[in-house]
């Protein structure tokens, strides 16, 4: 009687261990490549979205010093406070006009650079109150720029000061007075420098030394 044999069709051998091993160390490679294509993907993502909203705040808060020590009557020296926790610069722009015609005292504001909340902030009162209001926070995780000064005014030469105020530097060239803002300004991950220059077309050498009144913001406590 004749014996007969199945045989297993062409092409239905299936794979030896070796090629199986091959191709998970092939899918291995390539899985670490997306993986780690994905994650830097959205890490960038996420550093791109931290900077524009550390872009942001300081846009908004720095315009609103630009557009009020673009009109500055008078600023101060600025110094850190008695207790070592925060830098203080005072600074006084025009009065307001009132509706019977008349114009306000001139309005003082008091910038603010607090080390412990590392908040940058701002106080207003009028003239001829010296009591500064409850600070307003304009910006958020603000440090210092490896130790540097926060607030430095660029003045043009006093006529009668022979010896400056810390902070308070006379720049030949200057025909008004300037006030530089230098701190880091972070955001997650985003650390981003701070330097920006305002110019106050209303202090000039003329008026640096004159006794007026707007020069009593200088005299608010600095807590």
């Amino acid at each position: 009687m004749p014996h007969w044999t199945r045989r297993r069709p062409a092409g239905d051998e299936g794979y030896s261990l070796t090629e199986v091993v091959a191709a998970m160390a092939v899918m291995s490679v390539v899985m670490v490549v997306v993986t780690t294509s994905l994650v830097r993907m959205f890490s960038d993502v996420k550093r791109t979205e931290q900077t524009s909203y550390a872009a942001d705040q300081l846009d908004v808060s720095l315009g609103r010093l630009d557009r009020e020590l673009r009109y500055a009557i008078h600023v101060s020296a600025p110094a850190l406070g008695t207790d070592g926790t925060r830098w203080y610069m005072e600074f006084a722009i025009p009065g307001q006009k009132l509706l019977n015609g008349t114009v306000s005292q001139p309005r003082c504001r008091q910038l603010q650079l607090d080390l412990t909340k590392n908040t940058l902030r701002l106080a207003t009162w009028d003239l001829p109150s010296l009591t500064p209001s409850a600070p307003t926070t304009l910006a958020n995780d603000v440090y210092l720029d490896n130790g540097a000064r926060p607030f430095t005014v660029y003045q043009p030469p006093s006529a009668t000061a022979t010896t400056l105020p810390n902070g308070v530097i006379a720049a030949v060239g200057n025909k008004y007075s300037t006030v530089q803002l230098k701190f880091r300004a972070t955001n997650g991950t985003v650390d981003q420098p701070v330097d920006m220059a305002f110019t106050s077309q209303n202090i000039t050498g003329d008026t640096i030394d004159s006794p007026t009144t707007e020069k009593r913001c200088s005299q608010a406590a600095r807590p």
